[in-house]
């Protein structure tokens, strides 16, 4: 019963560090896109 029980724990833990994982994945690659976005947009304004 406890074995099962920590097992699980484990598991869930797992699951849950991936999903952190993707998470900030995620969140850099939205923030890398965002940055680029700007600085393209700021050479498209310098340019003019």
């Amino acid at each position: 019963m406890v074995a099962s029980r920590d097992a699980a724990w484990k598991r869930d833990r797992q699951a849950l560090k991936r999903a952190t994982r993707l998470a900030t994945v995620e969140s850099d690659n939205f923030s890398a896109r965002m940055m680029i976005r700007s600085s393209l947009c700021r050479n498209r304004i310098s340019r003019k």
